[in-house]
């Protein structure tokens, strides 16, 4: 009969002790709060929906045929994707219209720099007209 109180008392301490352990689990958690009367934990939206579909979340996922609605999530996940591609597009686009207006000025620079300056054109013309003039002052005595 003590032998038999013994077990049962070292069963009810073995029992006790594996519940008060906690389960561990690989769950995205955010936040979590533990009390002895109750649990809080928050998770990550996307990846705690895979968790449950995958069944690692108990009393949740497929309870008598019934799914979680996802459509909601998902349509702002696909808005909030063709967002982000409308921007990068958007960068792409500007950057774009940068290089092309970046090589038209470098053209425009070098078109300039080949093109000789007006001093230039002048001292030129002057060069021209003193050899005109120098071609007619000739002594024909000389």
């Amino acid at each position: 009969n003590m032998r038999g109180q013994v077990i049962s008392i070292s069963l009810l301490v073995l029992v006790t002790a594996a519940a008060g352990q906690k389960v561990p689990h690989n769950l995205p958690v955010l936040f979590q709060y533990s009390e002895p009367g109750h649990n809080v934990a928050v998770f990550r939206g996307a990846q705690l929906k895979q968790a449950i579909a995958a069944g690692l979340v108990p009393g949740f996922g497929n309870r008598a045929g019934k799914k979680i609605d996802t459509s909601a999530d998902d349509m702002e996940a696909d808005k909030a994707a063709a967002a982000a591609r409308a921007a990068a597009d958007a960068r792409a686009r500007a950057a774009a219209a940068k290089a092309a207006a970046d090589a038209r000025a470098a053209a425009a620079a070098r078109a300039a720099a080949a093109r000789p300056s007006q001093l230039e054109q002048a001292e030129q013309a002057c060069i021209q007209a003193c050899r005109n003039l120098a071609g007619q002052c000739r002594n024909p005595f000389a």
